[in-house]
C-alpha cells in the first residue's frame, strides 16, 4: 500500500494533465484492443484474429471468476489512506484482485505482440503499452500492484493458451467438438458456483 500512497502524492503534486495522460491510456486500452482484433478478424488475418479473439474471451471469463471468489475490495477500501482518481472511479467497480484492465490488454495487444512477433518494434511497442496501461491503473489508485501483476498473467496465459488450442484444433478437427464440450462444461460448473457462493 506504501507504493499507492507514494504514487497518489505524486499524481497530486504534478500537474492534472500528468494523470489525464494515464487515464487516457487506462481507458483506450480496452476499446482499442478491441477494434485492432476485430480489424485483424475482418480485414488481415481470420485464424490470427480468431485465436486473439477467444484469448481476450478466455481471460474475460477467467478475472472475473476469480474476482468473485478472492472478492478482495479496491484499495481505497482496506487502506483509508488512499482514493480513486475521481475520473478513473466509474471504471474501478466491483472486486479489485484481478486487474480487469490488465487482463484485458495482456490478452488483446498481447496476442498482437504475438501474432506480430517476427516484427519486433510492432511486438515491443504492444507490450510498452500493456506496462502503460498497467501501470495507469496503479496511478490512478484503481489496483494494486498484485492486482495488476496478476491481471496481466491471466490475460498473457490465456492468449498463449488460445493460440496452442485453436492451432491444435486446426490440426485434428475432431477434437474441436470434445474440446468445445469439456470447455462449456466446466464454464457452466464454474458460473453456478460463482452464483451461489456467499459473498462478503
Amino acid at each position: 500500500m506504501n507504493y499507492l500512497v507514494f504514487l497518489q502524492n505524486l499524481r497530486e503534486t504534478l500537474p492534472h494533465w500528468v494523470t489525464g495522460i494515464f487515464l487516457v491510456i487506462s481507458e483506450s486500452g480496452l476499446w482499442l484492443g478491441a477494434l485492432f482484433a476485430f480489424a485483424i478478424y475482418w480485414a488481415i488475418d481470420k485464424q490470427s484474429g480468431k485465436k486473439i479473439i477467444f484469448g481476450f474471451a478466455f481471460s474475460a471469463f477467467a478475472t472475473n471468476v476469480i474476482k468473485d471468489i478472492a472478492c478482495i475490495p479496491r484499495p481505497w477500501i482496506l487502506d483509508n489512506r488512499l482514493h480513486v482518481y475521481k475520473g478513473a472511479a466509474k471504471s474501478a467497480t466491483g472486486f479489485s484482485f484481478p486487474s480487469g484492465h490488465s487482463s484485458t490488454v495482456a490478452s488483446f495487444f498481447g496476442g498482437i505482440a504475438y501474432w506480430q512477433k517476427n516484427k519486433i518494434l510492432v511486438a515491443l511497442f504492444m507490450w510498452i503499452y500493456v506496462l502503460l496501461v498497467m501501470f495507469s491503473r496503479n496511478w490512478l489508485g484503481c489496483h494494486t500492484l498484485i492486482d495488476v501483476i496478476v491481471g496481466f498473467f491471466c490475460g498473457a496465459s490465456f492468449m498463449f493458451l488460445s493460440f496452442l488450442l485453436l492451432d491444435k484444433i486446426e490440426e485434428n478437427n475432431s477434437v474441436s467438438l470434445i474440446f468445445l464440450i469439456c470447455i462449456h462444461v466446466v464454464m457452466a460448473l464454474v458460473c453456478f458456483y460463482v452464483l451461489k457462493k456467499s459473498y462478503p
